[in-house]
């Protein structure tokens, strides 16, 4: 559903931080996929629309003129559901998982 990468090093005990690939597309087939700043959809994308969907380098973007707000992508598929938030170099990494529309 979304591409994403998991960086290569992180310490014992503790799992890999996945992040977001800035190519990745802000979109899922059956579901719903949104740009959220401080809770709120600033962009929500139609089901099946993958031709126009903002991507996350989009959304980097948008965020970067604003960077002191709570910025996340929402993710809810299927059977899987993703959210990333912002971090202060501009990274989106997973912050919560569940089991989407199942």
């Amino acid at each position: 559903m979304v591409a994403h990468d998991k960086t290569p090093t992180q310490a014992a005990g503790t799992r890999a931080e996945e992040a977001l690939d800035p190519q990745a597309l802000i979109s899922v087939g059956v579901g719903y996929a949104a740009l959220m700043r401080d809770g709120e959809a600033v962009y929500e994308a139609e089901p099946f629309e993958f031709e126009r969907a903002m991507s996350v380098a989009d959304a980097e973007a948008l965020a970067r003129g604003n960077p002191q707000r709570d910025w996340r992508i929402q993710y809810i598929g299927l059977l899987d559901e993703r959210q990333y938030r912002r971090t202060a170099d501009g990274r989106w990494v997973l912050v919560r998982r569940g089991y989407g529309l199942s």
